[in-house]
């Protein structure tokens, strides 16, 4: 038992050493070479499509501000630009409850957001407890959903230079026409909403190569060769770190912030 843990920690130990190591490269690329631009923004905003994007984005600034989709899995596009089109929708109707991840679907909206609390915290062999747990997540995520709603909604009002980040979900199977059908009216809602923005959409090099100038050309589009799984979303050994790291540190924040928060990611289980 302790040389499997021990064997786990000079893993973890590793994989943090070599996200440092192409941390400084990357920084050291973008340094050096003349042709990449510096694109600063007062806002920088995920829109998913899951935690991967957060994730990222956490890692590379060394902070990220509270928004609302930043640890949400979007399962469908539609439903998705109907919740940007009408924010009210999310989460205000009935909810299905995933109890393997503590994560709550709004049924409206069939976005699906996470709990406060890991599972194991949760859970109780006390039906009645275990209910009154899960209600109790319910109520926090609802109040927290509610105040992002609302500063998403003060972004959107607000002159300041804004950054939203999406990310095309590769495991769906859409096809090149429903993903060019997407993003353009992605674009248009926003662009309907609110103003001094870009969209910055980050897909697959295959995907990529499909819609490259088929999509509005306000759109900034970017690929990666590694996209994180819906399962898996903070794995940086299933994430393309090199391009992630390059993209976001040529779209980065005009101020950037000391963080004391963890995330349930970076939490020890006990």
């Amino acid at each position: 038992m302790f040389l499997t843990i021990r064997k786990a920690e000079i893993v973890l130990g590793f994989n943090k050493f070599k996200l440092i190591i192409l941390d400084i490269l990357t920084s050291l690329y973008i340094k050096y070479n003349n042709a990449i631009a510096i694109n600063q923004y007062d806002e920088i905003i995920s829109l998913g499509f899951n935690c991967s994007l957060a994730y990222n984005i956490n890692r590379v600034n060394g902070f990220i501000d509270s928004h609302l989709f930043n640890w949400a899995y979007i399962k469908n596009k539609s439903d998705f630009l109907n919740a940007l089109e009408n924010l009210d929708i999310i989460l205000g109707g009935e909810y299905d409850y995933k109890k393997d991840y503590n994560m709550f679907e709004c049924l409206n909206s069939h976005i699906v957001f996470h709990g406060q609390s890991k599972v194991k915290k949760i859970q109780n062999e006390n039906e009645e407890i275990y209910k009154e747990n899960i209600k109790k997540e319910y109520n926090e995520l609802i109040s927290r959903t509610k105040h992002l709603i609302e500063k998403f909604k003060a972004i959107l009002n607000s002159n300041e230079k804004k950054l939203f980040i999406l990310v095309v979900n590769p495991f769906d199977q859409s096809s090149t026409t429903d993903n060019i059908e997407f993003l353009n009216n992605t674009y248009k809602i926003l662009e309907q909403q609110t103003t001094n923005f870009d969209l910055l959409v980050i897909c697959l090099k295959d995907m990529y190569s499909l819609i490259e100038n088929k999509i509005n050309p306000a759109i900034i589009l970017k690929k990666v060769n590694k996209i994180a799984p819906i399962g898996d979303a903070v794995n940086p050994s299933k994430t393309d770190i090199w391009n992630f790291n390059i993209i976001l540190k040529q779209y980065r924040p005009k101020i950037y912030k000391k963080s004391k928060k963890k995330y349930k990611y970076q939490e020890k289980d006990t």
